[in-house]
Parts: structure tokens; C-alpha cells; sequence
């Protein structure tokens, strides 16, 4: 169940995609997308829409389906839950057991509200806890969790910190999607460890994979043959701190003077804006945009992927819960990373496996190009290795089919639990 973030770019990889392999399973499943009604009126949602269901056909064969809720601005004013509960009832008569797997807070805490509209239902809900609700808002409203929030604001926080705190207590399982997150489950919300299953943001990796054949072509096509090349794939949001590339990218033009920077993403314009206010020299970087099914090619023709949420920042929960899926995306496609310590699970494992780079947490501006030196020295001189680790690293812990298991296992917890309404 996706909570107003159909049109995501994320969409295919955290929805579409895992219900397709559990599908394949056997599993009589449906992916239901709560949309606002804005997504119905505006013309360029709606085309988006068209789009974004064309392309799903491919990736996810069951139905999909859209249900119209209150606009976002009008969010907090409304509960969503009826409309919930109606698709539920039109479209399962005979009342058999269903588990509503909820992407995020929000969308629990409607799934919790449309089982009180469904009396004699058997409905179990999971919580797929993405991210920390009110601490993304604090971070939202000014790219640092830790600022103190105006009056309203504040008010808002906790209207969002009592719908996660909800999810936590009474659905029936729990998916976290790092250790870091589980740790809070556990010690903050008072979640049972056995109520709790962890579920890292994972991808299809054989399609990520494909794009190595073209490596030799994509680059030669870039003009970048004999170059080091640094890519950034991805939305230009603030938690991404676009801002950091050209500078993260300078310093590692300081060991490798040869690199080219490649900018892949949809927001072409805004991130010409930045390399421009940069100053970078035109023939170091490049900007492409592409569908989805390009990224494989993009990657392939890379050396190294950055990674940048919480640079310069240290430990936030934000960051520190975090399982950004960009990571895996690079790793299944032989890039090892460069990325922020306290980047979930993540930092750890670069330096368990040697697969990327991982910035300090003491580093600065003004020191990165001297703090990961070393560190893209190796990179450029053991690209064969690095391949073959990040690919096999990504297929055992990070490929979707490889660990499809954990998500039955959270529907086992969700099927024994003893409902709470709450």
C-alpha cells in the first residue's frame, strides 16, 4: 500500500518490483496507490500517471490500483481510512484473510483506522517503517533535523511523532530497514524484536547488472574512455545535499586529475545551475537525463558513485536510519561508493568490504580531498576486484529475489499476531 508517493521515483523499486517476485510466489496480491486528488486533476499528474502505469505492466503484472484522498495541504484535516475501507470491501467480498503492507507511517496509521471500519475482516497490517516521520519533517523545513522548529511546526512534529509511535505499537509486525532503526524500535517505541523483521531498500540486481556489456560504448559515447568517472544518479532533493557534488567531486579531482563527473537525473536544469555556480571546467562534467531503464547503461560506464545524504553533518536519525537504495543501485552495477559515515547500515559495510569510500564524520570542506586520497587511489588501481566484490556483495545482501524470504517472514509475524485494534 503506497501512501502519496505513486508517482515517486522510487515507486518501482520499494512497490512494484517486490509484489511482482512475491506474486511469482504465489502470493494473490495487489498494489494499491492512495492518491490525492490533485494526481487526478492536474494535467501533468495525470500524464505521469498514464506513464507510470505503461511502464508498471512491465515490472508488476497484478492490478494496480488508485484511490483518490484528501489533497495534501488538506492532510492532517482528514482521515483517508474510508476510502480504504471501501476498496477493501468492493474488492474482497468474501472477507478471507488480508495483509496490508504499508509503506510508511502514514499509510499504516489509515490501515489501522480502515480495520475499525471493517468488522468481521480478517485484516493484519505490517508496518514498513521507511524513514523517521517527524524528524523528516523537521529536516524538511530546514535541511537539519536539529533545529529548533517554530511554534506550528513543532505542533506538526508531534502530530507526526504520535502517528509513528502508533504504527510501532499496533500493527501486527514491524519491517525496519537498518539496525539502527530496529535499535530504536525496540528501546523507544517498545516493539517486541520478535514482532520486528529487517528488510534493507533492495533491487532487482540481473537488472542492474545488464548494463556491463555496454560499458566500452556508453563511455565512448560520453567521450569519457580514458577518464575516472564519478556519477551521481538520483533526485536533487535536499536530504541529497546536491549542493556537496561539485565540491565531493573536487576532491577527487585533487588524486585523480583525470576524473569526469556525471550527473544523471531528471532535474537537468537545477543541476546545471550547480555545476555552473561551481565554476567547474565544461570538460570535466557531463549531465544526462533518462527513463529508468537506462540507468543500468549510465552506471556501467562509472568508477565511482556518490552517495552524500548527512555529509558534513554527523549521526542524525534521519541519516543514521536510513537504507537509501541508491547504494544498492550502484553496487549492483559494480560501482563502489563513496558516502557519509552514519548512512545506516551502509558506512559499515564499505569498510567491512572495502567496496567504496566512507568520509569521516571529522571531515570538513576544507579536508575531504586529503581524507579520502588514499582511498580513491585504491579505487582507481583495483577496478576488476571492486566489480567483482561490490556485485557479489550486492547480490547476496541487496537483491530482491536473493531475500524475498524476509518479507514472508514479516507476513508470518503479521498472520500470527493477535489483532489490537488500537
Amino acid at each position: 500500500m503506497v501512501y502519496r508517493d505513486g508517482l515517486g521515483p522510487v515507486f518501482g523499486s520499494l512497490y512494484a518490483r517486490p509484489a511482482q517476485v512475491l506474486r511469482a510466489r504465489g502470493y494473490d496480491n495487489e498494489v494499491v496507490s492512495m492518491a490525492p486528488l490533485g494526481e487526478y486533476v492536474r494535467r501533468e499528474q495525470r500524464r505521469r500517471w498514464r506513464q507510470r502505469r505503461r511502464t508498471m505492466s512491465d515490472v508488476f503484472a497484478g492490478p494496480i490500483h488508485r484511490i483518490p484522498v484528501a489533497p495534501s495541504r488538506l492532510q492532517r484535516f482528514f482521515s483517508d481510512s474510508r476510502s480504504l475501507a471501501f476498496h477493501i470491501r468492493m474488492r474482497h467480498r468474501r472477507r478471507d484473510l488480508i495483509v496490508l503492507h504499508c509503506g510508511g507511517a502514514l499509510a499504516c496509521n489509515e490501515a489501522l483506522d480502515a480495520r475499525e471500519l471493517l468488522p468481521g475482516y480478517k485484516v493484519r497490517i505490517v508496518f514498513h517503517s521507511l524513514g523517521p516521520l517527524a524528524d523528516e519533517f523537521t529536516y524538511g523545513m530546514s535541511a537539519n533535523e536539529k533545529d529548533p522548529l517554530p511554534p506550528q511546526a513543532q505542533k506538526e512534529w508531534e502530530r507526526r511523532d504520535r502517528i509513528e509511535e502508533r504504527a510501532y505499537s499496533h500493527a501486527d509486525s514491524v519491517v525496519c530497514i537498518s539496525e539502527a532503526m530496529k535499535q530504536h524500535a525496540v528501546e523507544f517505541r517498545g516493539v517486541d524484536r520478535g514482532r520486528i523483521v529487517k528488510i534493507p531498500c533492495l533491487v532487482d540486481s540481473p537488472f542492474f547488472r545488464q548494463g556491463m556489456s555496454a560499458r566500452q560504448r556508453m563511455r565512448r559515447s560520453l567521450g569519457v574512455e580514458d577518464r575516472f568517472v564519478v556519477v551521481y544518479m538520483g533526485a536533487l532533493h535536499p536530504w541529497q545535499k546536491p549542493e556537496c557534488i561539485p565540491a565531493v567531486f573536487n576532491a577527487v579531482l585533487h588524486s585523480a586529475p583525470d576524473a569526469h563527473l556525471l550527473v544523471v537525473t531528471r532535474e537537468t536544469a537545477k543541476a546545471e545551475r550547480l555545476m555552473r555556480a561551481a565554476d567547474l571546467c565544461a570538460d570535466d562534467w557531463t549531465l544526462a537525463s533518462g527513463d529508468y531503464v537506462r540507468m543500468p547503461e549510465y552506471l556501467a560506464a562509472a568508477d565511482l558513485g556518490i552517495l552524500l545524504r548527512g555529509l558534513f553533518e554527523g549521526r542524525t536519525r534521519v541519516n543514521a536510519f536510513s537504507s537509501p537504495i541508491k547504494y544498492a543501485e550502484y553496487l549492483a552495477s559494480g560501482v563502489p561508493v563513496l558516502l557519509p559515515d552514519h548512512v545506516g547500515d551502509y558506512s559499515e559495510w564499505t569498510r567491512e568490504h572495502g567496496c567504496g569510500v566512507v568520509v569521516p564524520s571529522s571531515s570538513t570542506p576544507s579536508s575531504l580531498a586529503e581524507d579520502i586520497a588514499a582511498e580513491i587511489v585504491r579505487i582507481r588501481d583495483n577496478r576488476a576486484d571492486l566489480l567483482r566484490g561490490c556485485t557479489e556483495l550486492a547480490a547476496r545482501r541487496l537483491d530482491l529475489t536473493a531475500n524475498i524470504d524476509l518479507y514472508d517472514q514479516a507476513y508470518r509475524v503479521a498472520m500470527q499476531a493477535i489483532v489490537d485494534p488500537g
